[in-house]
């Protein structure tokens, strides 16, 4: 079930032209920018947000990777990633989307804008906090 999730997030999100996101969802040693690595989030698991057994919400995180450092060009890409509408925003592409594999998915903030460490390697960037739930 959790692999479904990650493909139909990651299918959502390879929907923004040029956007490099690896169609499985999982985890990449090297990204090559502009890309979108989809991270469990911490907690990633909510089993408590209904009384149904079987139903759950899932936490993941965005890491938008747009260069490898700070340049306007660079901010510019970025400001487009995180509008809230548009061709480029990345909350309207999850929106938008839909899947067997979840009831609703929701993008809740973005954050930690500005320079991060990844595998080693400095990048320009944020962070989109996703939640989905699943019954």
């Amino acid at each position: 079930m959790f692999a479904a999730v990650r493909t139909d997030l990651a299918t959502a999100i390879s929907t923004i032209t040029g956007l490099n996101t690896d169609p499985n969802g999982t985890v990449q040693a090297q990204v090559t920018p502009p890309a979108a690595v989809l991270l469990p989030a911490d907690p990633f698991i909510d089993y408590s947000t209904v009384m149904d057994d079987d139903a759950f919400n899932l936490a993941f995180t965005i890491l938008i990777v747009v260069g490898q450092a700070y340049s306007p060009d660079n901010q510019q890409t970025l400001d487009g990633y995180l509008e809230p509408s548009g061709a480029t925003s990345i909350r309207a592409g999850l929106h938008a989307s839909t899947s067997t594999s979840w009831d609703f998915v929701i993008a809740r903030r973005a954050r930690n804008v500005g320079l991060f460490e990844y595998n080693g390697q400095t990048y320009f960037g944020a962070q989109i906090d996703v939640e989905v739930s699943v019954s």
